[in-house]
């Protein structure tokens, strides 16, 4: 028999070992399970505490979730608790990403999702070994699309400098203008900069 030899799709392969035990001895997940039965576990445990995952991905993931509960119904025209995992096959997969281009969604949310349902497999997996196989197949082996990459334009240094000089001269100001200097100086995201707290600040910097 020829070996079948695997290929590793995910840059970080302890994802998919890395479930406390307390998850194993509580939660079973088997072939005759529902697909949706660890998604309490999953959403509100296992990525904030396991892998670290911000909020902005764990919404993310919620997210998927929800609509492959509504593709679920809609294609089945059965309760999404009944699709069991051996029904996650790789043909359902495809169709629920052909649903979400076909919705005019662009290939970063396509990608974004697939992630989502990738990382609930890992999941799965470290609850039951056994279904590696399986989810490897169906879920774990789907590539993500390739997407064009926008041309990313630059502010010019004078232009960002006229920027800055636009915010009044008051608290509100002076506030708006620190923040925005901090966004171009770390290259960190609005919302990053959004939850910053006190307790963040780092002394060596001051």
């Amino acid at each position: 028999m020829k070996r079948i030899k695997y290929k590793n799709t995910t840059n970080n392969i302890n994802e998919i070992i890395r479930i406390p035990e307390y998850y194993k001895d509580n939660l079973k997940i088997n072939k005759e399970d529902s697909f949706f039965i660890g998604t309490y576990v999953f959403l509100n445990d296992y990525l904030p505490n396991t892998l670290n995952r911000s909020p902005n991905t764990i919404i993310s993931y919620r997210n998927c979730l929800r609509i492959l509960k509504i593709f679920i119904e809609k294609t089945t025209g059965e309760c999404f608790f009944n699709l069991k995992v051996k029904d996650a096959t790789r043909n359902l997969m495809l169709l629920f990403l052909k649903s979400i281009d076909e919705g005019g969604c662009i290939t970063a949310t396509r990608n974004q999702r697939l992630a989502g349902l990738k990382t609930y497999a890992k999941f799965m997996i470290g609850i039951n070994f056994e279904l590696a196989d399986f989810l490897y197949c169906n879920i774990l082996s789907i590539p993500m699309a390739t997407a064009i990459k926008p041309e990313v334009g630059w502010i010019k240094r004078e232009a960002l400098q006229c920027i800055f000089e636009q915010t009044p001269e008051n608290s509100k100001g002076r506030r708006d203008k620190i923040i925005m200097m901090l966004m171009y100086e770390t290259a960190a995201r609005a919302s990053e900069i959004l939850d910053l707290k006190p307790a963040n600040k780092n002394q060596a910097l001051i």
